[in-house]
């Protein structure tokens, strides 16, 4: 900068939230080198006043041309946008970027990811395509962190592709569903009128629970029928007690 000059000018916004002042939209870089050889002027192109969502989308489409950001970049910087009500909400902001909703839920899970996960994956000698990244966070989420450590060591490594890591987490997934398949009730008692129409159920769990559900009630049936159920329940604990 120093020698050459300053070949291309920057280009700048003014901040719409306070107004007399600039912001980058391209040449943070340029802006950097012109301070550090304490140079008090720099060649800018002043765009007209651009709202916090134009911005972005101006700067992270120059950025990207440039110097691709990393999936945890946009996962921190696309958060960031949500939680200021740049954008009412992920379907809006995937549509103004051009990518699919599922990408950016996906790119959004990230997020969750601990500080010390996401330094490791961001500062990997290859970086982990979306794939990786997202099993990992679902790993994390569902296994805790020693496994996700454990399992990023390996992915690291080369000893782990993004069709195993998938493999593992539909392990996990059918593991939880036969658990819960497991946890039915003991007893079930079904409630009907004279006419044949369900009103509900009376279930017995195995780990203690006792579940009552009806439908179709009146508000004077339920009235009547919560008196004489909190009486009967009363009465139970009472003599439970006393056993």
């Amino acid at each position: 900068m120093k020698r050459d000059g300053q070949l291309e000018a920057i280009k700048v916004t003014e901040n719409a939230r306070f107004p007399g002042k600039y912001v980058i939209i391209d040449g943070e870089y340029r802006f950097r080198a012109k301070k550090s050889v304490a140079d008090g002027f720099i060649d800018a192109e002043v765009f007209p006043t651009l709202s916090d969502r134009d911005l972005f989308l101006i700067a992270n489409s120059l950025n990207k041309d440039r110097t691709p950001q990393s999936l945890f970049d946009d996962a921190l910087a696309y958060q960031k946008l949500l939680d200021e009500g740049v954008f009412p909400g992920q379907d809006d902001l995937a549509a103004s970027l051009g990518i699919s909703e599922s990408l950016m839920s996906k790119i959004l899970k990230l997020k969750k990811l601990p500080e010390t996960l996401l330094r490791r994956m961001a500062e990997a000698d290859e970086p982990l395509g979306i794939t990786h990244a997202y099993n990992i966070a679902l790993m994390f989420e569902r296994k805790g962190l020693h496994t996700a450590e454990e399992v990023l060591d390996k992915v690291l490594a080369g000893e782990m592709s993004s069709k195993h890591l998938q493999d593992l987490n539909s392990r996990n997934d059918n593991g939880e569903a036969s658990r819960k398949t497991r946890a039915h009730y003991l007893a079930r008692v079904q409630f009907a009128g004279a006419d044949g129409t369900e009103y509900g159920q009376l279930k017995r769990f195995r780990d203690g629970r006792t579940e009552l559900k009806l439908t179709g009630l009146s508000e004077e049936q339920q009235e009547a029928l919560g008196e004489r159920l909190e009486a009967v329940v009363r009465e139970f604990m009472a003599g439970s007690s006393d056993a």
